[in-house]
């Protein structure tokens, strides 16, 4: 029981590091969403969308994903009767 510790204990510690970050960033979501109106402009409902997190860092897709969530909240406004803004 007089060895040295050897220097693997960093790399299991490294491992368990990062398999952990990897967890977590597979649970991480982000959300969205944006709001419905009726004819009479009344708040009718919403449109929600979530997006995992690891998505949300590439490509400015998170700009894609809220104009798109808009666009969908607005498309169904107007198919309701809700005039679309100018």
């Amino acid at each position: 029981m007089n060895e040295k510790p050897t220097r693997i204990r960093f790399l299991v510690l490294f491992v368990v590091c990062l398999v952990y970050f990897i967890t977590y960033l597979d649970r991480v979501n982000i959300a969205v969403a944006a709001p419905i109106f009726n004819a009479a402009g009344e708040l009718a409902g919403a449109v929600g969308a979530v997006m995992p997190a690891e998505r949300y860092w590439t490509d400015g897709l998170w700009e894609k994903f809220k104009s798109e969530t808009r666009n969908t909240a607005e498309s169904i406004s107007f198919a309701i009767g809700y005039p679309l803004p100018e």
